[in-house]
């Protein structure tokens, strides 16, 4: 029996990628991979950046940027769509705004079934809505995304890869808490605020911040953060998780979906510190492993950490791996179903 086919397109920006093709095969698919780094795109003058802004600003052409960027891939890209052989029986698109439209005709002449999920807010990226028509079906993680009125969504969460789900091996814990983020300035009181509540309890906290700029840096030099110049790659990310005993994670004010740190906690069983009150509606949730931080609690976080992990029910918990996941997206039974809570 042959595999099935999908073609798979996402931003390779942290590597992601990598573990999509390796979980793909591990559950019996064969992919053909359109995902191009999107991410280190610099506009070659300042005319270019200009006439970009008048087309997104009168022409309302919010794609233009991504034909700008996807120029030096096009070609590699299009010579894998067309080297198809009839249809690929899938394909998934993850921040399908990254690709000019020709490109997702094309994607859609060469698939049978054609799925989009959008892993951000649909409104930071708005050159996705002319794109949504084109898919069979199109999936959100934000609840408040799901019940617009123009087109049909399907809900969804972000997932953990599972294909390590049968390792033995216990990684020795180097660190108290982990996180690895962009330093953005409206987010550095927080950390702050509970970096310093770590240490005051005498834990060690492992707080990566990527900045490309150093100047960036200058006003928490002295505060034991870990400045990165290069985004961490996932394979490093998941690493980290291993080693470390509890998990930071920042709610993105740009939606309320629940980030992918979520379910690498999940996973590997670890403790998650979060500010998104969002995850207390959902059904692994345990206050014994996730703490909900907020302006007025910081003094729980220490009960928190010596209360006893409560080890997630076992089907609750297989619902958000990838193989789970996938067959879900794809319409491939049997599957669980995965609900955004109300």
């Amino acid at each position: 029996m042959s595999k099935p086919t999908i073609i798979i397109g996402l931003p390779q920006s942290f590597g992601m990628h990598n573990s999509f093709k390796k979980n793909l095969a591990f559950y019996g698919f064969e992919t053909i991979d359109i995902s191009y780094n999107e991410h280190d795109f610099k506009y070659k003058n300042l005319g270019q950046k200009i006439y970009n802004f008048f087309r997104k600003t009168f022409l309302k052409d919010k794609g233009y940027k991504s034909k700008l960027k996807f120029q030096v891939f096009s070609k590699e890209v299009v010579q894998k769509l067309n080297a198809i052989q009839g249809k690929a029986d899938y394909a998934l698109l993850m921040r399908a705004d990254i690709y000019p439209s020709d490109v997702i005709e094309l994607v859609r002449e060469k698939s049978t079934f054609m799925a989009g999920y959008q892993w951000d807010g649909l409104h930071r990226f708005p050159a996705i809505y002319p794109l949504i028509p084109f898919f069979d079906q199109f999936y959100v993680f934000d609840k408040s995304d799901l019940h617009q009125n123009v087109f049909q969504f399907y809900p969804i969460t972000n997932f953990y890869f599972d294909d390590d789900q049968n390792e033995t091996a216990i990684p020795t814990i180097e660190y108290d808490l982990f996180f690895v983020g962009t330093l953005i300035e409206r987010r550095m009181k927080n950390i702050k605020r509970l970096n310093k509540k770590c240490k005051k309890l005498g834990l060690k906290p492992f707080i990566n911040l990527y900045c490309q700029n150093p100047k960036d840096k200058e006003a928490y030099d002295d505060q034991g953060y870990h400045f990165i110049h290069q985004h961490m790659s996932y394979e490093e990310n998941i690493k980290n998780v291993k080693r470390s005993g509890i998990l930071l994670d920042f709610l993105n004010t740009t939606h309320e979906g629940l980030s992918f740190r979520t379910f690498e906690a999940l996973h590997y069983n670890k403790k998650l510190i979060t500010n998104n009150p969002r995850v207390k509606d959902y059904d692994f949730y345990h206050p014994n492993n996730i703490f909900i931080w907020n302006e007025t609690n910081i003094n729980q976080l220490e009960d928190f950490i010596q209360k006893p992990y409560i080890m997630p029910d076992a089907h609750i918990k297989s619902k958000y791996g990838f193989g789970n996941w996938i067959k879900y997206v794809l319409n491939r039974e049997p599957f669980d179903p995965i609900t955004l809570p109300e």
